[in-house]
């Protein structure tokens, strides 16, 4: 009995720290908001927020490493759309959870889908979830308020009902400037 006790418990510590590595994309949601219909980038402007998405509450930055190996397998999880995506957005608020996400909203200003550019958003929303073990933010920056900032990543939908930026490397995360 005490193997299986000591059994247990090392499958739950596995599965909770395999959120910590970062995202995988599920091909379709078990449970969560049904993707944005994307067929071509023009498509795109329609599945922006027009309102800034909720804030990472205290309680989500902390349990992050508990509920990213769900979002990993389709629960409320990720769906790559299959395109590109770079953005030129302010900041409106920012948070690091134990996940290691750097959840970031950005008003656009501009966007480029693919070989699609939407020069003037209006007032339209993205978010960003920067995972620090390959797009390492420099805390100096992310400590930043109201930055405005570049961002290029993979464009994917996140169960919880939103479209964002998951940027993969090194550099697709630059400040362009602090106002």
């Amino acid at each position: 009995m005490k193997r299986i006790s000591q059994f247990s418990f090392t499958t739950c510590v596995a599965i909770t720290l395999s959120g910590c590595i970062g995202p995988h994309y599920a091909q379709h949601q078990i449970i969560g908001a049904k993707p944005c219909p994307l067929r071509q980038p023009s498509d795109l402007p329609r599945c922006l927020s027009k309102v800034p998405d909720k804030p990472v509450n205290f309680v989500a930055a902390v349990t992050g490493c508990v509920t990213t190996p769900f979002k990993n397998i389709g629960i409320f999880g990720w769906t790559d759309y299959g395109y590109e995506v770079k953005a030129v957005g302010k900041v409106i608020q920012a948070r690091l959870s134990t996940d290691r996400f750097f959840t970031v909203d950005l008003m656009l200003k501009r966007i480029r889908v693919s070989n699609a550019l939407f020069p003037e958003m209006g007032c339209r929303f993205i978010r960003a979830e920067v995972y620090q073990g390959n797009t390492p933010v420099p805390k100096i920056i992310r400590d930043m308020s109201a930055p405005i900032v570049w961002i290029r990543g993979k464009l994917v939908w996140d169960g919880d009902g939103h479209v964002e930026i998951h940027p993969e490397h090194a550099g697709d995360y630059r400040l362009i400037s602090t106002r």
